[in-house]
């Protein structure tokens, strides 16, 4: 069956999966993916807490923070002493329809593929 959190990480074309979802999800409510966008909620739940698929979406794990940490409140902090990374907790990916609206309170974090930073 389907897993019910993806490895983000373990893909090879990670950005192939993502674009794969939204347009299973644009198929399902007739809604092009040209007009979907993603919302990130982050989890506090463990991998293995979760016992289904997320209704809309899919649950995803593998994304490191690189010179930053996560606090339990939800928001990025500082890094714990050493540490150079630090692996985010699952995030809820889900397709919504692209909106014009300011992300007021919300910090738009690029996310890369590869270690070093390009496009």
């Amino acid at each position: 069956g389907t897993p019910k959190v993806f490895w983000l990480s373990g893909f090879t074309y990670p950005t192939g999966f993502l674009k794969a979802m939204q347009q299973q999800h644009g198929r399902r409510n007739g809604i092009s993916i040209d007009q979907l966008d993603w919302e990130f909620t982050v989890l506090e739940a463990e991998t293995t807490t979760i016992t289904q698929s997320a209704k809309e979406g899919t649950y995803i794990r593998g994304i490191f923070l690189e010179g930053a940490g996560w606090d339990p409140q939800g928001c990025l902090c500082e890094p714990e002493p050493m540490a150079l990374t630090k692996m985010m907790p699952l995030i809820h990916f889900r397709p919504i329809i692209t909106k014009k609206v300011a992300m007021k309170g919300k910090y738009n974090c690029p996310v890369y593929m590869y270690p070093i930073r390009t496009g």
